[in-house]
C-alpha cells in the first residue's frame, strides 16, 4: 500500500507568486516511483549506445593513464642510472 501523502489545502489560488505565502499553497510530499517504467525502444537503445561511449572514453583514458605511468617510469629508471 503506497503512503499518504500530506496535503495542507489551499485557502484560495495566488494570482501573482508575490501573493504566495506558506499558508496558501498546497504543500505534497514527493513519492518515489517503483515498479515499471514505460520506456521506448529507442530511449532504450540510445541509452545503451551512450553507456557504450562512456565505457569505451574510460578504457581509453585508463589507458593513456597507464601509458603516462610507465612513461614517468622509465624516465625515473633512466635518471637513476645517470646518478649511479
Amino acid at each position: 500500500m503506497p503512503p499518504k501523502r500530506s496535503i495542507i489545502p489551499a485557502t484560495s489560488p495566488p494570482t501573482r507568486s508575490s501573493d504566495v505565502d506558506s499558508d496558501s499553497t498546497l504543500i505534497v510530499q514527493p513519492q518515489k516511483k517503483r515498479g515499471k517504467r514505460d520506456f521506448e525502444l529507442s530511449d532504450v537503445i540510445s541509452k545503451f549506445a551512450f553507456l557504450e561511449i562512456t565505457v569505451k572514453k574510460m578504457r581509453c583514458t585508463i589507458e593513456e593513464l597507464q601509458l603516462l605511468v610507465e612513461t614517468q617510469q622509465c624516465e625515473m629508471d633512466a635518471h637513476k642510472g645517470l646518478s649511479k
